[in-house]
C-alpha cells in the first residue's frame, strides 16, 4: 500500500511539472513564429527524393543564416491514416515506416555544418505509451487531440501538425525567433 501511495504522489507531482512546462511553452508562443514544409514520400518508401532533400536543406540553411531557427519538429506519417479506427492501432510495419521517414528527414539536416538546432519528432503511426499517457506528454496530447479525445488547448506547433499533416508524408515545423504566429506552407 505504501508503494502504491508513493507511486501515486510521484505521478501527480510529475504530471504537475509536465503541465507547468506545457503552460510555460504556451505563454512563450507569442515570441515565436512557425513555418511548415510537407515532404511527400512514395508509397511504402522512406527514401527522401533529391529535390525534397535539397529544398529542406536550403530552407534550414536560410533560416539558420538569419539566426532565426530555434527548433525543428518532424511529424512522420505512414501510408495509413492515424488513428485507424476507435480502439485500433496501426501495424508495426506502419510504425516502422513512419520512424524511417522521420530518420530520413533528420539525416538530411543533421549533416549540415553548424546547424546545432534542437530536433524533436512525433511518429504519427504509433500510439502513446502508458508512461506518456500518465505524464500527459506533448506526444500524448497531440495524438489525443487528433483522435478527438482532448478538448485541451495545444501549442501552435502541435496544432500545425494536427491540421497540416497527411499520410504518406513527413511534416517539418520550423520554430523561429520573431513575433507573430505566421504559419506557411
Amino acid at each position: 500500500m505504501k508503494k502504491i501511495l508513493i507511486l501515486f504522489f510521484a505521478a501527480v507531482f510529475v504530471t504537475s511539472l509536465s503541465t507547468q512546462v506545457f503552460s510555460d511553452d504556451m505563454k512563450d508562443e507569442e515570441n515565436f513564429r512557425y513555418e511548415t514544409m510537407k515532404i511527400d514520400f512514395d508509397k511504402n518508401s522512406s527514401a527522401l527524393d533529391k529535390d525534397s532533400r535539397n529544398k529542406l536543406r536550403n530552407k534550414v540553411q536560410a533560416l539558420k543564416k538569419g539566426d532565426q531557427l530555434t527548433q525543428i519538429t518532424i511529424a512522420g506519417y505512414s501510408d495509413q491514416a492515424y488513428p485507424p479506427k476507435a480502439n485500433q492501432k496501426l501495424s508495426d510495419r506502419d510504425e516502422d515506416l513512419a520512424d524511417k521517414r522521420i530518420e530520413s528527414v533528420k539525416d538530411a539536416v543533421s549533416d549540415l555544418e553548424g546547424v546545432g538546432i534542437d530536433v524533436e519528432s512525433y511518429n504519427l503511426a504509433k500510439d502513446p505509451n502508458p508512461i506518456q499517457k500518465m505524464l500527459g506528454t506533448s506526444d500524448q496530447k497531440l495524438k489525443s487531440k487528433i483522435k478527438g479525445n482532448n478538448s485541451e488547448r495545444i501549442s501552435q506547433h502541435l496544432s500545425l501538425i494536427k491540421n497540416k499533416g497527411k499520410t504518406q508524408s513527413a511534416l517539418v515545423v520550423f520554430k523561429m525567433k520573431g513575433f507573430g504566429k505566421k504559419a506557411s506552407r
